[in-house]
């Protein structure tokens, strides 16, 4: 009888030492809560994912360096769990002066560049890095977003406070 009430007595002590452990452990919620996510990945149109083997070259580029290069921002791999979204739109070398897509970018002869978009709510933001290589066109993406996201922390912040996943 003596070894079954400590049995019970050891068991009960686990059980709440367990239970007090696990309550000072942040929740997965509160844990999620403490850095805006992105979804870095292909554009979706219509149901049908906009990728082809280069784009999703880039994204393992862009993500490899973004995860170098930014802490602050967390990659998360579906869209509904971001605030942020980058879309990877495409990639290419440049003809002769060649000006790409919407934003006035003037490339010289055989550059390669990688088109992005940024997207928070309704605000767009068309990111696009001109290299020689594709991780570098990857890096120079990722050092713009660094950039806009300095400069733009205040509302990313305040956003993230407010904003709760699809």
């Amino acid at each position: 009888m003596l070894n079954l009430r400590r049995c019970v007595v050891g068991v009960v002590a686990v059980l709440l030492v367990g239970g007090m452990a696990s309550a000072q452990t942040p929740t997965t919620a509160v844990a999620k809560k403490t850095d805006p996510t992105i979804y870095i990945g292909p554009q979706v149109r219509d149901g049908f994912i906009d990728t082809d083997s280069d784009i999703v070259d880039s994204i393992k580029d862009i993500k490899n360096v973004f995860r170098k290069r930014i802490k602050q921002v967390r990659i998360v791999d579906a869209p509904e769990e971001a605030l942020l979204h980058l879309y990877v739109l495409g990639r290419g070398k440049s003809e002769s002066g060649t000006t790409i897509f919407l934003d006035p970018v003037f490339l010289n002869i055989d550059e390669l560049y990688v088109n992005t978009l940024l997207r928070v709510g309704d605000y767009e933001k068309e990111i696009i890095g001109v290299e020689d290589q594709w991780r570098d066109c990857a890096g120079q993406v990722v050092n713009k977003l660094k950039v806009w996201l300095s400069e733009n922390d205040a509302k990313v912040q305040e956003l993230w406070n407010n904003w709760l996943p699809a």
